[in-house]
């Protein structure tokens, strides 16, 4: 049986993570008997890691790590590609069976049936978009997208036809919808939608690379890391693109493999199989974090993630996931120790309170920061009826000042 995820406050609304001068990291080693292909985080904080023997967990501030496979309701293994969706809801991509989702009210994965018939092995990647398209790619450079994550997705069949590509790696997009420009990267090139107009980006115009093994959309920005160097595509001005490389020729880059990209607010994190490397948006600086400078685990970066509150994690090819030791803020440390004691939880169409907190206000947050309720405690039942499913933040303040929260799941 598998403990469940804990249900602590997640300091869903904390400012920016920021790295410090200490350098040093807290390390989890993953059990594994293969390797971590990706990793992701809930909209709570707590931490997932695709693997070879399916997907395994540790607890924001438990840190108690946990392997789901077959017998817990994963389709199949391995576990692939991981993607939080706008509820702060998990998917997982796994070998032959599609599409995995995680019940956290449950604490067990279930296969999403998607309608599609298959002429492909596996999905190597999953993501959401900014206005909840779940792109979907293929092993053999299909690419479907399904709108609002409801519905059949609908091929992409104009991506392959016009450009041939290989294993999808990442697709990503930019915020401007309802037209959003949609990148596709794979191990045979890009290839750029613009409002329906698609141009492949190959290693004989600008690429370093044809074999570009991750990405990042990030401010209009698609950040795409190649095997000789980061290839970078502003479309802050709109299209076309003004297109950059960074190698370790002409930056701070500690190598050319880029295995692995992220961002928040002003810092791009890079994945590299010499370290991490950081490149702040603010000076346009470099900072680099590997095992000589730092207790980083391994060199050999594999995958990044950023939580919706911007805690970073890290994952290595030694199956190790860590994050900077100073990355519980102050608040998030304060919501850990008073939280508050709410019921049941997973919740229905009402959430039930002490009668202590009669009179005090209340708020609660999506996972993205987003006031869903506000109000006062006038009895100890709160209706949520108006709430979708998915995890979301309780914090109440009392007359006193005194705040304290907690996280809860809608069913």
């Amino acid at each position: 049986m598998k403990k469940l995820l804990p249900t602590l406050a997640a300091g869903l609304l904390l400012a920016c993570f920021s790295l410090n001068a200490q350098n040093v990291f807290t390390s989890y080693a993953i059990s594994t008997t293969g390797q971590i292909n990706d990793i992701e985080t809930d909209g709570t904080g707590n931490v997932f890691a695709a693997a070879t023997d399916g997907v395994w967990t540790i607890g924001l501030f438990s840190k108690a790590i946990d392997n789901y496979s077959t017998s817990d309701g994963l389709p199949a293994i391995p576990a692939y590609s991981l993607s939080r969706d706008n509820s702060g809801n998990i998917f997982a991509t796994t070998a032959t069976k599609g599409l995995a989702s995680f019940d956290a009210g449950q604490n067990n994965w279930s296969a999403v049936n998607l309608g599609l018939n298959q002429s492909f092995s596996y999905f190597s990647h999953v993501s959401h978009s900014h206005n909840g398209d779940r792109y979907l790619g293929t092993e053999n450079g299909k690419v479907f997208i399904q709108a609002n994550s409801t519905g059949t997705p609908v091929e992409k069949a104009n991506y392959s036809n016009t450009h041939p590509l290989g294993m999808i790696t990442s697709i990503s997009s930019t915020q401007n919808a309802p037209a959003p420009t949609i990148t596709v990267l794979s191990t045979n090139g890009i290839i750029l939608d613009i409002s329906g107009f698609v141009l492949p980006i190959t290693s004989s115009s600008a690429l370093p690379n044809d074999s570009v093994i991750s990405g990042k959309m990030h401010k209009n920005v698609s950040y795409d890391g190649t095997i000789s160097g980061l290839y970078t595509a502003d479309f802050s001005q709109g299209a076309p693109p003004s297109v950059g490389l960074y190698t370790v020729s002409n930056s701070s880059l500690p190598s050319d493999r880029i295995q692995a990209l992220e961002a928040f607010d002003n810092s791009v994190y890079v994945g590299t199989d010499n370290g991490l490397a950081v490149l702040s948006l603010t000076d346009n600086s470099w900072t680099v974090y590997n095992t000589t400078n730092s207790n980083l685990p391994s060199d050999d970066v594999v995958a990044l993630t950023v939580s919706s509150s911007g805690r970073l994690w890290i994952a290595t090819s030694d199956n190790s996931v860590s994050t900077f030791n100073d990355g519980l803020g102050e608040r998030e440390v304060k919501m850990q120790q008073e939280s508050v004691e709410l019921y049941p939880n997973p919740a229905g169409n009402e959430i039930i309170l002490d009668e202590s907190y009669l009179k005090s206000q209340y708020q609660i947050f999506g996972v993205d920061g987003t006031l869903m309720i506000e109000g006062e405690v006038t009895k100890p039942q709160i209706d949520i009826t108006s709430l979708k499913s998915g995890s979301y933040l309780f914090v109440i303040t009392t007359g006193k000042g005194e705040t304290s929260g907690a996280q809860f799941i809608k069913r």
